[in-house]
């Protein structure tokens, strides 16, 4: 009698040793889907800000790639920043979007712009940085410059 016990002791240990195993290993699969979905958002909000026409530079009536007219950054951030309301229900909200232009010559940063400024407290951030270029059509040149995006996740 003492032996069956023991025997269905040993078995159910066992078996919750096991359940143990597996619900740790699906917390870790989680895990990894977790950051791997919040990477996925960030890129996405990233490829928006690659494309958004009211940055990008244009000549003739279209768009360029990767490339932002000096003066429609300046427009888009002094009206994004203060109608903050209008992209509340967009990708860009909780973001916070730095453009920085350089000298590569010199490697010094030239000017900034505070493109959008709408962070959460209390929140997971995520960062990414991308080239872009960047064009003013009045003296015709294009520059240097890198995006940051500073991506607020609770």
């Amino acid at each position: 009698m003492n032996e069956t016990i023991l025997i269905i002791f040993i078995f159910f240990m066992i078996l919750l040793f096991s359940l143990l195993f597996v619900s740790k290993i699906q917390n870790v699969s989680l895990q990894r889907k977790k950051i791997s979905m919040q990477n996925l958002e960030i890129i996405e909000v990233s490829k928006l800000l690659k494309g958004i026409p009211e940055l990008s530079c244009s000549l003739d009536n279209v768009l360029s790639d990767n490339c932002y007219d000096v003066y429609k950054v300046e427009a888009f951030s002094e009206l994004a920043n203060a109608k903050k309301n209008y992209f509340m229900n967009t990708p860009l909200a909780n973001t916070n979007i730095t453009l920085y232009q350089y000298d590569p010559f010199h490697n010094q940063e030239v000017r900034s712009w505070q493109i959008y400024y709408s962070p959460l407290n209390d929140s997971d951030i995520r960062k990414v940085w991308f080239p872009i270029s960047i064009y003013d059509p009045v003296t015709r040149t294009n520059s240097f410059g890198i995006v940051e995006l500073w991506y607020y996740k609770k």
